[in-house]
């Protein structure tokens, strides 16, 4: 029989490249799996999938052996020595190939330094785990968007099924709502539920992810310096002027240059992702001084809502990939 295990991430020897909440908490891939029925979710993975199964048969096997070699072992160091010993240089798991005593040193070493694990190679596992296909996942996540804003609105005491041909539009960088097609009453009820509870940034983000594909490169690389540039600097990139040496504001400050400088004392991004964050802000403004940066219309979504289901046949069409782009 199974046992109820609750394991929890957390830095346990304060590793300085990984990430160090003040308190354990809920692993990523508990979160990803989680069912949500109150509130729009943007990404919703299938819990009745093998990969989630397979997450928590490792968590159930190596959850004891986590807590007995923190309690064991004081740092990093001797605790990997002891788990190669264990699984790469001694005897006991020859008979396994490279691959599964790789994946059981990784996985016993993870749950006790973070408290969670993921290398599917392990033998503990019955065979290969099978992931759900791009279509899968599309279709589930639609599916439980569809049903947490007809939860949401029927909560309220809305008639979902009466509320026919509504369109909703979601402004990128405050992520407010607002809607369209409904009488001023019912829209204002709706309004005021999706914009609470951060239903309408998840909203946008599964709308902008489930259209990708269709959305036009200069757009979406427009979209993502504002957002860094935002979080960072707490400016708005766009009240910057494109010159040959660069966004400029009045003040003469170079976008770049701000950027740089508030990252240094930043607490949005974590220590060892500020080069990074760096590297990628500052690629993407060199792709941004190739085009008319003014003219790129800004991450504007709509989508339609019928029936209980999203319609995205209502996609608007000036975000949308160009024939000759």
């Amino acid at each position: 029989m199974s046992m109820k295990v609750d394991s929890l991430y957390y830095n346990h020897y304060d590793v300085k490249v990984h990430y160090s909440p003040k308190t354990p908490q809920t692993p990523s891939w508990k979160k990803l799996y989680e069912v949500v029925d109150d509130c729009v979710k943007s990404n919703n993975e299938n819990p009745k999938s093998e990969i989630y199964k397979a997450h928590c048969k490792l968590e159930e096997t190596y959850y004891n052996s986590s807590v007995s070699n923190r309690a064991r072992y004081k740092d990093a160091d001797s605790l990997k020595q002891a788990l190669g010993k264990k699984y790469l240089f001694g005897d006991a798991y020859k008979n396994y190939s490279y691959e599964q005593r790789r994946a059981m040193y990784e996985n016993e070493l993870n749950m006790a330094m973070y408290g969670t694990c993921g290398n599917m190679n392990d033998p503990h596992l019955d065979g290969p785990v099978k992931g759900n296909t791009t279509s899968e996942q599309a279709t589930y996540n639609r599916k439980m968007v569809n049903t947490q804003i007809s939860a949401i609105l029927s909560n309220a005491g809305l008639d979902v099924s009466l509320l026919h041909n509504m369109t909703f539009s979601i402004e990128p960088f405050n992520h407010t709502l607002s809607v369209f097609g409904l009488d001023e009453k019912t829209k204002s009820i709706v309004e005021q539920l999706l914009n609470s509870d951060n239903n309408s940034i998840e909203l946008f983000y599964h709308v902008m992810q489930s259209n990708r594909s269709l959305i036009d490169d200069s757009v979406m690389d427009k979209y993502r310096a504002i957002c860094d540039f935002k979080e960072v600097t707490g400016e708005d990139l766009r009240t910057y002027s494109q010159t040959k040496d660069g966004f400029v504001d009045e003040k003469g400050r170079n976008a770049l240059d701000v950027y740089k400088k508030a990252l240094e004392t930043t607490d949005s991004i974590p220590s060892q992702f500020k080069c990074a964050a760096f590297e990628v802000f500052s690629s993407n403004l060199n792709a941004l001084m190739e085009k008319e940066f003014a003219t790129i219309p800004d991450m504007n979504l709509q989508i339609g809502f019928s029936n209980g289901e999203l319609q995205d046949s209502v996609f608007n069409t000036d975000i949308m990939k160009r024939l000759n782009s």
